[in-house]
């Protein structure tokens, strides 16, 4: 979040000085910089006010903050659910090598597995648009910085389009790792209760290996 904060606080006042070295007012300098460097999709439609300006500027300071909450929020979650996934997994194989045949203890952990099955499945309603959100949006910005690093353009500009069209790649790919996990754990848990030898076998682990 400290990272994202300072490259948007730096494109910002790279932008800025530009204008201030263009324009010989300040009044001048931010009316370029509103109208022609950040916002010209909003003031080609509304008359350019320097309140409207603030406001514009205000939104996307916040909708940046938003994009990277929701990127972290979705990393937090995915790991959280691998984690439990990878305990239970744990916990059959090592039920599986001992050979436990007690009833009780299978119904533990099938309860236990069911749960998080509940869970996963409600996390996934909940937050699979959000998902689809950050994912495109990702994609779109890494887009727009590639054809922003094609164009001609001063060196420092350049050297910024490339360090972010590289940290949006980075966090692109760990949006879809830390996704992608929670698919392999369940193979992984498939396979411990079907590597199981027979005699481990009991209605309850039948039970929970075909839930």
């Amino acid at each position: 979040m400290s990272l994202a904060a300072v490259e948007h606080a730096l494109i910002n006042v790279y932008r800025l000085k530009i204008c201030l070295d263009q324009e010989s007012t300040l009044k001048d300098a931010l009316k370029v910089y509103f109208v022609k460097m950040s916002y010209s999709a909003i003031f080609d439609v509304v008359e350019f006010s320097f309140w409207k300006g603030l406001i514009a500027e205000f939104i996307s300071l916040q909708m940046a903050f938003i994009w990277n909450y929701s990127d972290i929020f979705i990393m937090l979650i995915g790991s959280a659910l691998k984690f439990k996934l990878e305990q239970i997994t744990k916990r059959i194989t090592s039920l599986c090598k001992i050979k436990v045949n007690d009833k009780r203890v299978w119904h533990s952990v099938r309860v236990d597995y069911l749960q998080l099955s509940n869970l996963c499945e409600s996390s996934n309603k909940r937050l699979s648009y959000l998902i689809i959100v950050s994912y495109c949006a990702d994609l779109y910005l890494i887009l727009i910085q590639l054809f922003s690093c094609l164009r001609p353009g001063e060196s420092l500009e350049k050297v910024y389009l490339f360090i972010s069209f590289v940290l949006l790649l980075i966090r692109l790919t760990c949006v879809c790792i830390f996704g992608s996990k929670l698919n392999d754990e369940w193979q992984n848990i498939c396979f411990a209760l079907q590597s199981a030898q027979s005699s481990a076998y009991n209605s309850e682990k039948l039970d929970e290996k075909f839930q």
